[in-house]
């Protein structure tokens, strides 16, 4: 593990993994902004209940996704194409 990679307080970075994880948790940043786009959220703040998470991790991984995310599409774009899902 690579802690405190740019500044990120509530991100763990990890070797060998493009997308970091929410710290103390099992929660990758694709993941949790996948589910805020989806599920339609507004708020960061309403994402971050749900999810029983602290609002300032969700903000950091929502800065961490904006800034970062050809990451995550290039990697859902993989894992649609090992499970052979058309695009």
């Amino acid at each position: 593990m690579i802690n405190g990679q740019n500044g990120y307080q509530h991100l763990e970075f990890y070797e060998g993994r493009a997308i970091p994880r929410i710290r103390g948790t099992a929660i990758d940043v694709g993941t949790l902004m996948i589910q805020y786009r989806a599920w339609d959220y507004k708020r960061l703040e309403d994402l971050a209940a749900d999810r029983d998470l602290p609002v300032d991790a969700v903000r950091e991984a929502y800065d961490w996704y904006t800034k970062n995310n050809d990451v995550v599409t290039a990697m859902c774009s993989e894992e649609r194409r090992r499970l052979g899902v058309k695009e």
